[in-house]
């Protein structure tokens, strides 16, 4: 991430499986074959953006029906009852997002840019 766009590449065992470079208004996104549907760019960047966007802005930018509760150690976004996401944050670059409604779940371990 940086003034200008964010950068992403998620890899499983080794294999990247999704590339993708948002710069605000377009998202260019390079993606595996064999990544399951549920996983596209636009899904990603949202999730990313639950796990590291302020939970204000998260919460003053929610439809109705929509909820968000937050803790040091984790958030859980709803809708009325149903659980639809959990974010557990492990350690300062270590966060697992679970996406219940959709069935996968995201083990995040961020790097510093050219590193």
């Amino acid at each position: 991430v940086d003034a200008h766009q964010v950068r992403l590449v998620m890899h499983q065992v080794g294999q990247s499986a999704l590339k993708l470079r948002w710069d605000g208004s377009a998202l260019v996104q390079s993606r595996a074959e064999w990544l399951p549907a549920a996983l596209d760019g636009a899904r990603v960047l949202a999730d990313i953006q639950l796990v590291y966007w302020p939970a204000e802005q998260i919460q003053q930018a929610l439809p109705a029906g929509w909820r968000l509760s937050a803790a040091p150690d984790q958030r859980q976004l709803r809708f009325g009852d149903e659980l639809v996401v959990t974010v557990e944050y492990l350690g300062p670059r270590h966060q697992r997002l679970t996406h219940a409604r959709y069935g996968y779940s995201l083990d995040i371990q961020s790097i510093e840019a050219g590193a």
